[in-house]
This record gives structure tokens, C-alpha cells and sequence, in this order.
């Protein structure tokens, strides 16, 4: 890393001349490079964006995080800014030092993410499409779930995936007949305030010993959608869902539609890393359709 690059975002962005003791690469994937920094103003969490054409990736997810603190109703990262540097975006946070889980870590997490849910909006969607990763999340308003998760899920992923020879025409016949399911399966209700891609790489542990949420891919949508995401990994306790129960009750068939919660994810997924992800896709497809 250029340490001229994170020197000349500091002054950007505060304003001033920092002295840095230190930049740790702390890892970082096909989007980011994660950095600590150590510097006379603190320490933060420092992301540098590493490839170009996703633009706005980070305000998009600053605006989430942002949204999700609003709520009062779980920790997440503090963002502090976003700056451009040498044609690389940086983004400060605040640092969160790991800290062992509390003794009812997994039941407030539950409850903390069911009180999030209980925010809600007059439409299924977003004020502006975000990212999925680096898939491109269409977040046009709706008023009903299914109708929303169709046009605005289902539909461009699988588009996108025939385009790119993933799907054949017999998947797209198949795609026809689980839209029909999917736009009437779901239970209607309220808009939730999503995570949008809650699994457990995206919530850290705050120093208070309970959770904390970083990386949203946040829109108002159909709170089964995140509690499917949890399911993709083995990575929740039974008491996070517990406790999620005993403050935001759920449908009693609401493990019935994880399939087509996940069928999203896991398209996204596909046209993402390819064709080991295909299997989940038919398996879903014969199990549904006939």
C-alpha cells in the first residue's frame, strides 16, 4: 500500500496533517483492501477500493450503515467519511477491536435484529439501486412483495446469468412457472429495514461483547429475505432465532419459502463465481416446479 495514498485521504478528509504510526493490512477480497491505521486522531478501519466500475459502491453502503444507526435498534460500524485518492476510493471507520461474545450474545443479537426489522417504510425498495456484493441490486419501489421480488430479484439475475450462457432455455422455461410461486408464496406484510446480506462475515463483536453490523446491502423488503441469508451459512445459534421469535413473531410456514429467499443469493452467487453454483439452482427448481 502507498502510505502517501492513506496520508493525502487523512488531510483530505479532516482536513489536516496526520501523523500515522502504522498501516496494518488486515486482508480483503476481490472488491476491498482492509487496512488498520494507526494514526494522532485514532484508529480506524480503512478500505481501499481496488476495482473500477462500481461506482458509488462505498456511499451506497455508507448510506446504509447509516440508516441501520438511525434505528437505535442494533450496533453497526461508524463511518466516517469517504474520499478519492489517485483514483481510489477510500473509506474510514471506526476500528472495532474483536472482543469476546457476551453470555446472551446470540439471543439480543436475535432481538436486535428482529427490532430492526420492525422499521419499515410505505414501499418495498430503496431510495437508490446498491450492491449485493458487487452485483447490482435494483431497488425500484413496489408496493407488494412478490411483484417487487420478481422484477427487481429474480428476474435481472437471471437475465443477466442467460446472458452470460448459465442458464439454458430449459432453466428459463422452469424460471417462468417459479415466478408464478414466488409472487404469491410470500405472506404479505409490512416492509422490513433489511440488513440485506446478513451472514455471519458481516457482523462483528462489538466492546460490549454484543453484535455489530458492517458491509449492508440494506433495502425495505420482506424480513424472510435476511433470516434466509443466516440459514446459507452454519455460522447462527438456534437462540438467535429464538429470540427473534419471541420479539418479532414470524409466519408459522416461513421456513417454506427459504428456497425462494435463497434462490436469489445463490443466483447472484452464479453469475458471480459461476457454475458450481448451478446445482442449487436446479435442485431448487425441481423441487418447486413441475
Amino acid at each position: 500500500m502507498d502510505k502517501t495514498i492513506i496520508q493525502t485521504a487523512f488531510e483530505t478528509l479532516f482536513g489536516k496533517t496526520a501523523q500515522i504510526y502504522g498501516i496494518h493490512h488486515i486482508g480483503g477480497g476481490e472488491i476491498n483492501q482492509n487496512y488498520k491505521i494507526l494514526s494522532d486522531f485514532g484508529v480506524f478501519f480503512v478500505k481501499v477500493q481496488k476495482i473500477d466500475g462500481l461506482p458509488k459502491l462505498f456511499e451506497k453502503e455508507q448510506l446504509a450503515i447509516r440508516i441501520i444507526r438511525k434505528t437505535n435498534s442494533i450496533a453497526a460500524v461508524n463511518p466516517i467519511g469517504i474520499v478519492e485518492v489517485k483514483n481510489k476510493k477510500v473509506f474510514f471507520l471506526d476500528f472495532v477491536e474483536s472482543s469476546p461474545k457476551s453470555s446472551n450474545y446470540w439471543g439480543d443479537f436475535g432481538s436486535a435484529i428482529a427490532k430492526m426489522h420492525q422499521n419499515s417504510s410505505n414501499f418495498f425498495g430503496f431510495e437508490e439501486d446498491n450492491y449485493l456484493g458487487t452485483y447490482l441490486q435494483k431497488n425500484k419501489q413496489a408496493n407488494h412483495w412478490g411483484s417487487f421480488f420478481i422484477k427487481n430479484r429474480l428476474m435481472p439475475a437471471v437475465k443477466d446469468a442467460a446472458s452470460k450462457m448459465l442458464l439454458g432455455s430449459n432453466h428459463l422455461k422452469s424460471f417462468e412457472k417459479f415466478y408464478e410461486l414466488a409472487e404469491f408464496i410470500f405472506t404479505q406484510e409490512q416492509p422490513s429495514l433489511l440488513h440485506g446480506n446478513l451472514w455471519h462475515h458481516h457482523v462483528l463483536t462489538g466492546l460490549d461483547g454484543n453484535a455489530m453490523l458492517c458491509n449492508p446491502s440494506s433495502y425495505y423488503g420482506q424480513r424472510e429475505m435476511d433470516l434466509a441469508m443466516t440459514k446459507m451459512s452454519s455460522g447462527f445459534d438456534k437462540q438467535f432465532y429464538e429470540a427473534y421469535e419471541a420479539e418479532f413473531p414470524l409466519k408459522a410456514d416461513w421456513e417454506v419459502r427459504v428456497d425462494f429467499c435463497q434462490m436469489y443469493y445463490d443466483l447472484v452467487n452464479l453469475n458471480h463465481y459461476g457454475l458450481p453454483y448451478l446445482s442449487n439452482i436446479e435442485n431448487r427448481l425441481n423441487k418447486w416446479v413441475k
